[in-house]
């Protein structure tokens, strides 16, 4: 069975409660974090997200964020998986559009209104492609292996 080592992390939320003044909201917050980013007093507020995997590379004492390093399966990351949609023609009306850098996905029947958004980053990535290069233990010739997409593989002895 093949060994792996992976990164794993989670959010921690640090806090601060400053008070400024401005004109408008914008401003406001503009100045808040400038405020917040010279002042000494942070305060952990405990973790806010469940473990997620950064990184991962296969072998023990690998470095996951390494050249070897394999793409995370999404619902491992903090990202999680994407919205799965699926449009019927009786679904009703709807629209799938991206609000202010959020997917949002909306559809309106006789039976109700639903609605879901998620941060458009967590829609589908492209994955990288692995490239894995064994020997054959019948001639020791190498024999390639490309998933995740395409690749240019150029053998040199």
């Amino acid at each position: 069975m093949p060994r792996y080592t992976a990164q794993c992390g989670y959010y921690a939320h640090w806090h601060i409660t400053v008070d400024v003044e401005a004109d408008d909201l914008e401003s406001a917050c503009a100045a808040a974090i400038a405020e917040a980013n010279q002042r000494e007093g942070w305060r952990s507020g405990d973790h806010v997200t469940e473990t997620y995997v950064d990184a991962i590379a296969e072998g023990g004492n690998a470095n996951p964020w390494g050249p070897d390093a394999l793409p995370v399966p999404l619902r491992f990351t903090h990202e999680g998986e994407p919205p799965h949609v699926i449009v019927s023609p009786t679904a009703g009306e709807g629209s799938i559009e991206t609000v202010h850098g959020r997917l949002r996905v909306s559809f309106v029947s006789d039976d109700g209104t639903v609605t879901t958004e998620r941060p458009a980053r967590a829609l589908p990535r492209q994955p990288k492609p692995l490239v894995t290069v064994r020997r054959r233990p019948e001639d020791g010739r190498p024999h390639v292996f490309v998933t995740g997409g395409d690749a240019r593989v150029r053998i040199l002895d």
